[in-house]
């Protein structure tokens, strides 16, 4: 509207209405020709952004990481700035609250361990134990670990060794004292 005389913003503002406020605008259309800048600007709130807000807010209740922390902190935060556009007075941790329950479950009790104090730093929580996650999952599957290294089988069958030697129990007379007794008797 720069340049433009503040009389007729009203006039030049509904030239560029289509969809749904090209067709909102012919039902109110007779009001609009007299009213001041300020009461049109409220009257296409009350009627467009409550809606809007509503369901942004539904958004936000619904909201969950179906793939990567980082898409998913993504479409969080678009959904907080234009919620933060309805009002400034919402209380950050109901978004921080909202962010960590959208979580997968292993990251989620994470970042909750860590008690983040705002958005941001759940943000980086999540997404560095998005990372540290795939690295021991790769590690898991990926690579063997060296310690239980796999040692090649042996080309030929291992013999197995003869038994020992069986060698006749011979009774040891001087330890049995029952031998000399009866020898005496």
């Amino acid at each position: 509207m720069y340049g433009v005389d503040r009389s007729v913003w009203v006039s030049v503002a509904c030239m560029y209405f289509d969809d749904a406020a090209a067709r909102w605008l012919q039902s109110v259309e007779s009001k609009i020709s007299s009213m001041e800048w300020d009461v049109f600007c409220d009257l296409i709130h009350d009627r467009f952004s409550r809606d809007q807000q509503e369901s942004l807010i539904r958004q936000l209740f619904h909201i969950k990481q179906t793939s990567t922390v980082a898409e998913y902190v993504q479409r969080f935060t678009e959904l907080v700035d234009q919620l933060s556009a309805y009002t400034s007075s919402t209380d950050p941790r109901y978004y921080l609250l909202h962010f960590i329950d959208g979580l997968h479950d292993d990251i989620r009790s994470v970042v909750l361990v860590q008690r983040p104090n705002d958005l941001d730093t759940a943000c980086v929580l999540a997404e560095l134990q998005e990372e540290v996650g795939d690295r021991s999952r790769h590690r898991d599957f990926g690579r063997p670990n060296p310690a239980f290294a796999h040692r090649p089988a042996p080309q030929s069958p291992l013999s197995v060794p003869p038994p020992p030697p069986s060698t006749p129990v011979v009774p040891d007379l001087a330890a049995d004292h029952r031998g000399i007794d009866s020898a005496r008797a």
